[in-house]
């Protein structure tokens, strides 16, 4: 059980890197779009369009993220019962 937790513990440690690197792009998205005024409008649209992937990619890796906190909670609580 330990091995196991331990491996979701890293599961979710990557994850919250890849978080972090989604964040990063994000934030330089961001900024890219403040400055589309200057853009011309095909690139305002491949800026919006990336934008839009990155959130995406957010939302996945967030779900993923709160599914393994959930996994490694459950698996505590059972282990917790058979203890009892």
């Amino acid at each position: 059980m330990d091995s196991e937790r331990a491996a979701a513990n890293e599961q979710i440690e990557a994850l919250r890197k890849q978080i972090k690197q989604t964040e990063a792009k994000l934030q330089a998205a961001a900024k890219q779009m403040s400055q589309a005024p200057s853009q011309n409008p095909a690139e305002m649209q491949k800026v919006k369009e990336e934008n839009a992937n990155i959130q995406a990619e957010m939302e996945r890796l967030l779900k993923l993220l709160q599914s393994s906190q959930e996994e490694v909670n459950n698996k505590d609580k059972a282990l917790h019962q058979l203890r009892e």
